[in-house]
């Protein structure tokens, strides 16, 4: 039933562009209770008939083309609101004029009155459910001050068909309520269910823009994030030749090559658990120490010259695949940094520091297929790998440097 619903939901509002789930959810339940008053009203119609109330009878039929016409006022005015409040009036106004037409306050049309609040509640919400509790609250006290004042209501049902009129009126709002609340609650569950998967994928892109840690910090903590790590080793890589490569290609295979060569970049990441920071055109940077746990544990570190050296072997495995002759250059330096995250509509996880600018000079002033470091990585790494030692280099803002090229594991 609920899939038939739904397809009729479809189907009468095919050109209906909903802003949010939450729409769709009251779109279907307004449908739902107009199709249930559609069907259920006819069969009210007969038993009137059969009971002998004509005037009963007739006013059912033009109350059940009237929820009929309640879907074209939807589909042209497009106000769930408004829609649901008629549909709550008309239910309000068939109670009202039974409990007139059969007795006051004695009549068993009194019993449904009860359910306009939580119909109102169900198909527009709270406030609408208040005036409503409100009307229905005025209307049977008027029933009751009335009928114990000794008014004369007029009976339009026989005294032999009481039972049977009492039968009717309890299950038509007990199928009516139980309608209403099982597709209120199949399309809550829905809702959650599509905020759930919205918020997975929130997550998803996240994660894939942000470290796990920092992107987790993120959503708990309301303050900025600023760090500052002592003992951080820091790398840039650059595709040499890249740019002259490219003059002479589509964009299109330009950006798959890139993707090619940086995915290869994430997945070595991931396995020598560095953490990537970004890419900037055909630099590729990464970093270890951005905690207080890496910043004191050696291997991180061996983990980003092991990673320096996956990138270079991995160039090469590119080269003989696609045909071209790419080169890697690679630099990296250690010490202090800040990281943080900064932006507001686009997020991003950066470092900044003496280290940083360090590390990028160590690739300009590096040779393609080797790695490049500072002096400060040789004193953190010396018991580690082989260093081969520069003569002292002129680095621009930082004057006469040490640095080092480091040779593979021992």
């Amino acid at each position: 039933m609920y899939k038939l619903f739904s397809n009729l939901r479809q189907f009468i509002f095919e050109d209906f562009h909903l802003l949010s789930p939450e729409h769709g959810k009251s779109v279907t339940l307004t449908i739902t209770f107009c199709l249930v008053a559609l069907v259920v009203f006819p069969f009210f119609m007969l038993a009137h008939l059969l009971m002998g109330d004509t005037n009963g009878a007739v006013f059912l039929l033009i109350f059940s083309l009237l929820f009929g016409g309640c879907l074209g006022i939807l589909k042209l005015t497009r106000s769930i609101s408004l829609v649901g409040n008629i549909g709550t009036f008309l239910f309000f106004c068939i109670t009202t004029y039974f409990c007139y037409t059969q007795g006051g306050f004695e009549s068993t049309s009194i019993i449904p009155k009860i359910a306009s609040p939580i119909i109102a509640y169900i198909l527009v919400g709270k406030r609408s459910a208040i005036v409503w509790l409100i009307l229905e609250f005025i209307s049977i006290s008027l029933f009751y001050l009335l009928t114990n004042s000794g008014y004369q209501f007029p009976n339009a049902i026989s005294s032999e068909w009481i039972d049977f009129d009492r039968y009717l009126q309890l299950i038509g709002s007990l199928f009516t309520l139980f309608v209403l609340f099982l597709y209120s609650e199949t399309s809550r569950l829905q809702l959650l269910k599509e905020l759930q998967i919205e918020r997975e994928r929130s997550e998803s892109l996240l994660y894939s823009t942000l470290p796990k840690h920092i992107a987790l910090r993120l959503k708990n903590e309301k303050k900025q994030i600023a760090d500052y790590f002592p003992t951080c080793s820091v790398l840039f890589a650059d595709l040499v030749g890249f740019t002259a490569l490219s003059s002479n290609k589509v964009p299109a295979d330009i950006v798959n090559l890139l993707d090619k060569i940086f995915s290869k970049f994430d997945e070595l990441s991931t396995i020598h658990s560095v953490e990537k920071i970004k890419t900037i055109g055909d630099c590729y940077m990464a970093s270890v120490g951005l905690n207080d746990v890496e910043s004191s544990d050696i291997s991180s570190h061996k983990n980003l010259v092991e990673l320096a050296f996956a990138m270079i072997d991995i160039i090469q495995e590119i080269n003989k695949e696609i045909g071209f002759q790419l080169q890697i250059r690679i630099g990296i330096s250690s010490g202090e940094v800040v990281a943080g995250v900064i932006g507001f509509e686009k997020l991003a996880y950066d470092l900044w520091g003496d280290t940083v600018n360090t590390a990028s000079r160590m690739e300009s002033h590096g040779v393609a297929g080797l790695v490049h470091c500072s002096e400060s990585t040789y004193l953190l790494l010396k018991d580690n790998f082989s260093f081969t030692k520069n003569d002292s280099i002129n680095i621009k803002g930082k004057g006469a440097m040490n640095t080092y090229f480091i040779a593979p594991l021992r």
